[in-house]
């Protein structure tokens, strides 16, 4: 009797871990990562150093310590913006406040640290570069952050695939609704959520709509992506949702789409109608 309990106990474990594990791999497409080389003045790469890794949305920190190489790396980091400070004893701190991290990208940040009392701090987050060229990866793609995304406009559907149409290699289907990637078809696109899967069964169209207010990141991915990116030939398209912070907040918004507020095209204005047609009738029913 035992040994049965014991085999259904093994069997329900066994279950559980196939089913969990899905999960946990999709999660990583979310994810970003924070790289980089820690010298001295003299260019030596400096073994043993510290890197503190916090998110500014949460204070959520992680530590990090250089290899033999003055290499290291922080992985599965949540998109957003995070403060990246270095220490060694015998050298000054040093600090950058402006990391941004997209999804499924990493960001190489390189330091060099000056000698020093290691209370001092130095800022480097002014010397920044505004663009920095990705040298991780040969991905070809757009991110757009939740400000463009309510910003830009995206159609009387509000449908935030639109912004697709952004990046280079992605054109409107001929006599379609859907977006092409690299010449493929509409059903050719891969849309996830946060990493889950998003794609109708039957026609591989997104199947649950996002309103531009929930998203903090768009990212279309089109060429040549990594293998967890794959399935589809086409476009590899990604919406990460708002999380939460250490603050509190929230917003409120009305979104209006009456016909009163629109303008009157070319015909109407040819015809000479004073108001849009699905306002009000023509003007010699006044």
């Amino acid at each position: 009797m035992k040994q049965i309990v014991s085999t259904v106990f093994i069997f329900l474990v066994a279950g559980l871990f196939i089913f969990l594990l899905p999960s946990s791999t999709q999660a990583q497409l979310t994810r970003g990562a924070i790289s980089g080389t820690i010298r001295d003045a003299s260019g030596a790469v400096i073994p043993g150093a510290t890197v503190r890794i916090a998110s500014a949305a949460t204070n959520i920190s992680r530590d990090v310590v250089t290899n033999d190489d003055g290499f290291y790396r922080a992985g599965a980091l949540e998109p957003g913006t995070y403060v990246v400070s270095v220490e060694k004893t015998g050298f000054s701190k040093l600090e950058n406040r402006n990391i941004e991290v997209n999804t499924a990208s990493e960001v190489t940040f390189d330091a060099e640290l000056a000698t020093g009392n290691i209370s001092e701090t130095v800022d480097v987050t002014a010397n920044s570069e505004a663009i920095s060229l990705n040298k991780t990866n040969a991905t070809v793609g757009t991110t757009i952050e939740s400000r463009r995304v309510t910003e830009l406009p995206t159609g009387a559907a509000r449908n935030i695939n639109n912004l697709a149409l952004l990046s280079p290699n992605v054109n409107a289907s001929p006599g379609g609704s859907g977006i092409s990637a690299n010449g493929q078809r509409t059903r050719n696109n891969n849309f996830t959520i946060d990493g889950s899967d998003n794609n109708d069964i039957t026609v591989t169209i997104p199947t649950t709509p996002v309103i531009p207010e929930a998203v903090q990141e768009f990212q279309i991915q089109t060429n040549p992506y990594s293998a967890e990116n794959g399935r589809n030939t086409g476009a590899s398209i990604n919406v990460t949702t708002k999380s939460g912070t250490n603050k509190f907040h929230g917003n409120i918004y009305d979104y209006y789409r009456g016909s009163d507020l629109n303008a009157l095209d070319n015909i109407e204005k040819s015809i000479g109608f004073r108001f849009p047609q699905t306002s009000q009738p023509a003007p010699h029913a006044f």
